[in-house]
């Protein structure tokens, strides 16, 4: 790496049992053969393995199934969701994952988004519904910020966080409703994906049934662009974001998307949350399993900074995903461990 880093950014090198063949072809394809010298316990059974790269993996991935041309992918169109199973038999497996798919608000835009206005467009969407009519029951609703598959996962945090018709209402007339909304629109950014996209205007028209909100804008762009913007303090309303686990504590959920220290461009803190009360808990959860090493003496800390997270609703979170894998009649044997 350090003799060459332009060449070893092409042509990386891990220490698992594939090692990639040549360089990678941008935007195309990655080519992996077996690492002969691999010690691990499971030495690869197949002579190949290629990663196809899209412009849009859900899309592009299952049309390639489709075609012969992919063996396994494990992101299907929202359209093709409800009929995986009766399709693909027991070539269709849902396995749990580790991520969560939320709406941030830009705290520097606290004047347009005051805590009232948050609490209301959290409180009007109807997590179930979403997941059962747009995503196809493919997800898991979300009322707190850690999946729960993870230690120190709650079910339910606080009221900002649930779906409450008459709650987000009253949120809304203490913001002061339409009026104090003014003629400006409300902006929704998402990158540029068709399930973000029907996901936003689902959300959307949930929020002008519940609120009345008929003043709303989308933007949206690839996501090569998107990150680099939200950095910059350049969204201009409510974004789309979303976040998978590093390592399996609550801690990877809290620290790296709200912590002060986590804010851009050293980390992901993309709403730029600064509250010194969250930062203390995260502190003082990260002492204890550094001191004990045992993670179960940091949940309490974790939760309570969860707890001032949806006191404060920087983001609303709205599903846990799920892995759907489907693959082809190619493949004998597969199985998937996470």
């Amino acid at each position: 790496f350090y003799a060459d880093p332009v060449g070893f950014e092409e042509a990386p090198i891990g220490n698992g049992p594939f090692q990639m063949d040549g360089v990678w072809n941008h935007d195309e394809t990655i080519n992996l053969v077996p690492y002969a010298d691999y010690t691990g316990v499971n030495a690869p059974a197949i002579s190949s393995l290629t990663f196809n790269i899209y412009e849009d993996v859900t899309a592009g991935g299952f049309l390639d199934l489709q075609g012969g041309a992919v063996d396994v992918v494990r992101t299907l169109p929202l359209e093709n969701l409800g009929t995986a199973e009766a399709e693909f038999g027991d070539r269709y497996l849902q396995t749990a994952d580790t991520g969560i798919y939320y709406y941030g608000f830009p705290s520097y835009l606290e004047e347009e988004y005051p805590l009232d206005l948050r609490r209301a467009l959290s409180m009007a969407i109807d997590r179930e519904l979403l997941n059962d009519v747009i995503l196809e029951g493919a997800n898991i609703p979300a009322s707190s910020l850690i999946p729960p598959n993870l230690p120190g996962a709650r079910e339910s945090v606080c009221e900002n966080y649930e779906s409450n018709v008459e709650a987000a209402q009253a949120a809304f007339a203490e913001f002061g409703g339409l009026e104090a909304l003014g003629d400006e629109p409300l902006v929704v950014w998402f990158n540029t994906s068709e399930t973000h996209a029907q996901i936003a205007e689902a959300i959307t028209n949930q929020w002008r049934e519940v609120l009345g909100i008929e003043n709303v804008v989308f933007e949206n762009l690839e996501f090569s662009e998107y990150l680099p913007k939200l950095d910059a303090q350049e969204i201009t309303g409510v974004f789309r974001l979303g976040w998978g686990a590093d390592y399996l504590s609550p801690l990877n959920f809290l620290e790296p998307l709200y912590a002060v220290a986590s804010t851009p461009p050293v980390g992901s803190n993309t709403t730029f949350t600064d509250i010194p009360e969250f930062d203390e808990q995260i502190a003082l959860g990260k002492a204890a399993v550094a001191e004990s090493g045992n993670l179960a003496d940091a949940v309490p800390f974790y939760n309570a900074a969860e707890d001032i997270l949806c006191e404060n609703v920087p983001s609303i979170p709205i599903y846990f995903t799920q892995n759907t894998y489907v693959w082809n009649d190619t493949v004998d044997g597969l199985s998937l461990i996470h």
